[in-house]
């Protein structure tokens, strides 16, 4: 435990491991926010009426046209023209006929429908038709792809922590110290993977628990969560080892996230789903794809979940490979 305390406040020196603590969790609030954004009300036509007896017969017409708003009273008409937030046509009927209200500050497509509004209603106006389209909420198409990438690097950032305080130990040579240290070879590794791990973990819930909607969703990431967590530090670790300073072990990682980030998303997105599943080489699309089986409640969770603990098995495998460290259960054995 001690030393498990000592490598986090290694870690913590660095102020880039502050900063990829929290940039997972504002990119979730964020996402969560922009998810409730009414974008589909931007650039759409706006009528402010009277709410009297008068108005009753225009309102339907006004409608096929845009949003119509109905005040109390004149003052309040008036208010709702003059916003500066959107253009807004009042329409009063006068005299048998429409007074039509405006702030002077319109754009002129707005200024445009004012000036022929009465014609369009009366019937008198034939060269003007407006063609009511569906609206298309693409946040709402991408809302799934978009929560996964952000899981999906709030996972993967884990690994800066392992490459960090790795880095960190060479600086001060601590590292060449642990290598000869009369430390088991599963002690080792439990020390070294911990703080990557744990920050991968606490990472994706703390950010699941931002985007998705409902509990049994993050119970069925979690397994998905653990092993791809061990992935990300033992991938950290591997990093740590190869990169000779800080500023290295920071372009190595970002080259790495680059790619963790953009192949999962491209795949998703482009690719025909004849070749989507060789993508399942790269453990990030591994939980991609499980995450948005979840949040589209398709989910295959035990391919998805025997795949990363696969992954897990070889990256652990490539990682003692690269390191010549012992086999950690041959001392048990």
């Amino acid at each position: 435990m001690a030393g498990l305390w000592y490598q986090l406040k290694l870690t913590m020196k660095d102020k880039m491991s502050i900063i990829t603590f929290f940039l997972p969790l504002v990119m979730a609030l964020a996402l969560n926010l922009l998810s409730d954004w009414p974008f589909s009300e931007v650039g759409t036509t706006r009528f402010a009426v009277l709410s009297n007896t008068e108005s009753a017969e225009i309102i339907p017409m006004l409608e096929r046209y845009g949003a119509v708003t109905a005040c109390d009273s004149r003052e309040e008409l008036k208010a709702r023209v003059i916003d500066p937030n959107d253009d807004t046509i009042g329409v009063v009927p006068a005299q048998g006929g429409l007074e039509i209200v405006l702030a002077g500050d319109e754009m002129s497509w707005t200024a445009a429908v004012a000036s022929r509004l009465e014609s369009m209603l009366r019937g008198r106006e034939q060269a003007m038709e407006m063609l009511v389209l569906p609206r298309q909420n693409l946040i709402g198409e991408l809302l799934n792809p978009l929560i996964a990438l952000v899981l999906v690097s709030a996972l993967f950032l884990g690994l800066t922590f392992n490459t960090i305080n790795l880095v960190m130990e060479k600086e001060d040579g601590v590292v060449f110290v642990n290598d000869v240290l009369p430390l088991t070879p599963l002690a080792y590794l439990l020390q070294k993977t911990a703080i990557g791990f744990l920050g991968s973990v606490v990472l994706t819930v703390l950010s699941a628990l931002i985007l998705l909607d409902r509990l049994t969703q993050l119970l069925q990431l979690l397994p998905l969560v653990i092993f791809g967590g061990f992935v990300a530090a033992v991938a950290g670790l591997m990093i740590g080892r190869l990169a000779e300073n800080l500023m290295v072990s920071i372009v190595y990682i970002k080259i790495v996230m680059l790619i963790f980030m953009a192949v999962p998303l491209v795949a998703h997105l482009f690719a025909p789903q004849a070749i989507q599943p060789y993508f399942h080489i790269l453990p990030p699309y591994t939980f991609f794809a499980g995450t948005i089986g979840i949040l589209e409640h398709s989910a295959n969770l035990p391919l998805h979940t025997g795949v990363l603990f696969l992954h897990s098995i070889i990256w652990f495998g490539i990682y003692q490979l690269f390191t010549g460290r012992k086999k950690p259960w041959s001392s048990v054995l």
